[in-house]
């Protein structure tokens, strides 16, 4: 796995020298990467946020690995092309499941009065996350076992 040198990486890809396994890892180290670096911009650091950035790395890590191997691993085609394909749709489907939280979410924030403490909001702001990403790769594993099957 090359971190640094694009050059070579992009002779290996020319190639063809690259297994599904080794475009997984790369697909898995960027989505972690890309994952803590958005957390971290998105919002102050709170204890709700450490620990959705935690269960999204958890979630990213575990949810690459099921759909890998439900895509028949080293033996299967496509991994990184069917994914993507597949999260577009799925993604839309799921925030727009995420908005309705959040309206529910700020119902609630006016039911009791505009006065909620922040922490209710970050903790459900997590809890909706942190739903959103399982549900995105449980989706995509079904998706995957029927393009498998």
């Amino acid at each position: 796995m090359y971190i640094w040198n694009t050059k070579k990486l992009a002779t290996d890809i020319k190639n063809n020298n690259l297994t599904e396994h080794d475009k997984m890892k790369y697909y898995l180290v960027y989505s972690v990467i890309v994952t803590i670096f958005l957390t971290i911009s998105s919002r102050p650091f709170t204890l709700p946020l450490l620990v959705e950035q935690i269960l999204s790395v958890g979630i990213i890590i575990f949810g690459i690995s099921i759909t890998f191997k439900t895509n028949k691993g080293n033996k299967g085609s496509d991994y990184i092309a069917r994914v993507t394909c597949l999260s577009l749709p799925i993604f839309i489907k799921i925030v727009l499941l995420c908005f309705g939280g959040g309206i529910i979410i700020g119902v609630l924030v006016v039911l009791m009065g505009g006065n909620s403490p922040a922490m209710f909001t970050e903790w459900a702001t997590t809890a909706i996350a942190t739903f959103a990403g399982i549900a995105t790769f449980w989706r995509i594993n079904t998706h995957l076992r029927f393009v498998n099957a």
